[in-house]
């Protein structure tokens, strides 16, 4: 009697482990299908506004638009088998698609980095030689430099893939897809260049605001006394650029930390894990979400496509 008494007990435990185990999966993998959404509808309503506004340097454009793709490329072949893992329980259900992820990972998150000093740079030499910026800083050149950053990231990526023979595995506890087994020496690498990325992001504003001070009190001393207050420049652009950036580098740096403890054989809780890699993965929708509240042309040109799509919805009904 106390045998069956153990063994209902038992029993039990068991089934209550399933069924709490079945609504983590559950969880985990509508929040992984939430966030990709989010990622590729704004991404991909974002590579088909961006053309059409207005107001924006054609440079820009180009630098926002390879940011964007990086984006909506890291949403289909990072975050959406994300999904996958999350139903699975943490194993990986897509075979030699490990490939794939894994040299995404490699080249996309790169990439998007570099994207952001890019568009960083951009904005700084159009505040601080605001006449020589038109000549210096044009469409054509932006699309060769980023091209030319395309290319490299992705020799980047294969060179990796090559000189480990072609080795790449799914790793359990970051629930990703890597190259190689050991990669401590490469997220020291990514954590160290994010951090030399947001001091010069942090030295260039503080040069701007200096720039922009002393502009204001030029102004003021030509102005009519009469004027209520003195204008002064407009840093709003580069601002935007300055949330982007820290953005990047509030989703990166957890990441990057939770990546070097991984490799250096401490093993964090899930959650954490999980926390960290979805915080990443919404760096890439909230980018949109910004240029949409900051920009006015942005927003208008949006409006504008969204009324389009409704008319069209209605004409069709």
């Amino acid at each position: 009697m106390q045998h069956q008494s153990v063994s209902f007990t038992l029993l039990k435990m068991n089934n209550t482990e399933r069924e709490v185990d079945i609504v983590v999966k559950v969880i985990n993998a509508g929040i992984w299908t939430i966030t990709t959404l989010l990622v590729l509808l704004l991404n991909a309503v974002c590579l088909i506004i961006l053309p059409k506004v207005k107001g924006i340097h054609e440079s820009t454009k180009v630098f926002l638009t390879c940011m964007t793709i990086g984006d909506f490329n890291l949403g289909v072949f990072y975050y959406l088998p994300m999904i996958g893992v999350a139903i699975a329980g943490g194993a990986w259900p897509f075979g030699a698609f490990c490939y794939v992820q894994a040299l995404v990972i490699r080249q996309g998150l790169l990439m998007n980095m570099s994207s952001a000093v890019l568009i960083t740079f951009d904005r700084y030499t159009a505040v601080v030689h605001p006449l020589r910026y038109v000549s210096l800083v044009t469409g054509w050149r932006a699309k060769i430099i980023s091209f030319s950053i395309a290319a490299l990231t992705t020799l980047y990526a294969f060179s990796f893939l090559l000189l480990e023979l072609n080795h790449t595995q799914f790793n359990p506890i970051l629930q990703i897809c890597l190259i190689g087994e050991n990669n401590l020496t490469t997220y020291l690498l990514t954590f160290t260049s994010g951090i030399l990325m947001f001091v010069v992001l942090i030295a260039m504003y503080i040069k701007i605001l200096k720039i922009a001070s002393k502009h204001a009190v030029r102004i003021a001393a030509q102005q009519n006394p009469i004027a209520e207050k003195p204008l002064t420049p407009s840093r709003r652009s580069f601002t935007t650029i300055f949330i982007i950036t820290s953005l990047l580098m509030i989703g990166y740096i957890p990441f990057s930390i939770i990546s070097i403890m991984v490799s250096a054989n401490i093993q964090p809780p899930w959650i954490i894990v999980n926390m960290t890699k979805v915080l990443l993965a919404s760096v890439s929708w909230l980018n949109v979400m910004i240029y949409y509240v900051r920009n006015k042309e942005v927003r208008k040109t949006t409006q504008s496509f969204l009324q389009n799509i409704r008319q069209y919805c209605s004409c069709h009904e």
